[in-house]
């Protein structure tokens, strides 16, 4: 629970937003299987969970095509990458960590709690990475990279990725991989990620089942890596019943459904479409994402006039790198579409010239 400190991401509770596109969520939205495993298991509140979490331990090996053994799951994704700066620092004795900016907020505060040096290297213009950037390598010990990036939504290609991956490995580099957003791409490869975990013994591949399966209340997020001692240290320095019963079946029943999520990236890849091309229209600077969102810019403030009108866009100002102006917006049906692009051109006609 946040204790004087001021809430910094999408999805703030508010009773006059009717509409959000600040949170990244599948635009099909939660499974009805998960919601029925979810009033199923509320009847069943009174047990502890199972605190080895094995049905769906299980059933994640077999839907990753990776070892149980090499995954360990936590109270969401945040928990982890909490657990994973400590790691830096007491398992790995790293000192500097290397991130490329705008990218996701947590991985400074989480740094940052354990004393930490960040490095900041910008992406370039379009918010892209390239070959270039492999040069970095060398300035850290621990290299954050985050594909998709958020919130720009551009895409590591797999020989980048196993560039940069190389590198870090001849550098003796340890890499942590946020992949959150990779399911619900077009460029989805289910063999990609397991073959760079056993490739790369000292790299580390966050996801979590908040964004694909519209699950962002559950906190449900997994860690992979190959490296016994990392996950060992994890599990020391993490609670014994950290992912409830609750969360438990809801991820067993979300992987049931493969063709909802298949489904998913095909709605994503046709309203990203329209939303790009409709923004094109009313922004100085839309990015061309890859991602179930889309960063955008423009001076007119679109954040505060849409939440005035009840909707809520994510204000990008507090990324490193990002100036006021910049927006993201998620990709969601094309009804809800269609309504964010019709008061965004309400707000563009009746700006002063």
């Amino acid at each position: 629970m946040l204790v004087h400190e001021t809430y910094a991401h999408g999805g703030a509770v508010d009773d006059t937003i009717t509409l959000d596109f600040s949170i990244n969520v599948n635009p099909l939205g939660t499974p009805p299987l998960v919601r029925e495993r979810l009033q199923s298991a509320a009847l069943r509140v009174e047990r502890y969970p199972d605190a080895t979490c094995s049905e769906l331990l299980c059933a994640l090996s077999k839907a990753l095509f990776v070892k149980k053994e090499h995954i360990l799951l936590g109270n969401g994704a945040d928990e982890l990458i909490y657990g994973y700066a400590r790691a830096c620092k007491e398992l790995y004795g790293a000192k500097r960590v290397l991130f490329f900016a705008p990218t996701f907020l947590e991985y400074s505060r989480a740094l940052l709690a354990e004393g930490l040096t960040i490095i900041k290297k910008e992406l370039r213009p379009d918010f892209t990475m390239d070959y270039s950037h492999i040069a970095d390598i060398s300035r850290a010990d621990v290299i954050f990279l985050c594909s998709p990036s958020n919130p720009a939504g551009r895409l590591l290609s797999p020989a980048l990725l196993r560039e940069l991956l190389d590198a870090a490995q001849a550098a003796g580099k340890y890499v942590f991989l946020d992949s959150c957003f990779y399911a619900l791409t077009e460029q989805y490869d289910p063999k990609l990620l397991p073959e760079l975990l056993q490739r790369y013994p000292r790299l580390v591949i966050l996801s979590a089942f908040t964004k694909t399966f519209a699950m962002a209340g559950v906190r449900l997020g997994y860690l992979l890596s190959t490296d016994q001692r990392l996950l060992h240290f994890l599990s020391q320095h993490t609670q014994c019943w950290n992912v409830s019963s609750l969360a438990q079946e809801a991820g067993v029943a979300a992987l049931m459904e493969g063709e909802y999520v298949a489904q998913a990236r095909e709605i994503l890849s046709r309203e990203r479409s329209y939303l790009r091309k409709e923004l094109l229209s009313l922004a100085s600077y839309v990015c061309p994402s890859e991602a179930n969102y889309i960063l955008f810019y423009d001076s007119l403030p679109y954040a505060d006039r849409l939440k005035k009108r009840g909707i809520l866009i994510r204000d990008c100002a507090n990324y490193d790198g990002l100036s006021k102006g910049y927006a993201r917006v998620a990709v969601k049906s094309h009804e809800e579409n269609e309504i964010l692009i019709a008061h965004m051109r309400e707000i563009r006609r009746e700006e002063p010239l």
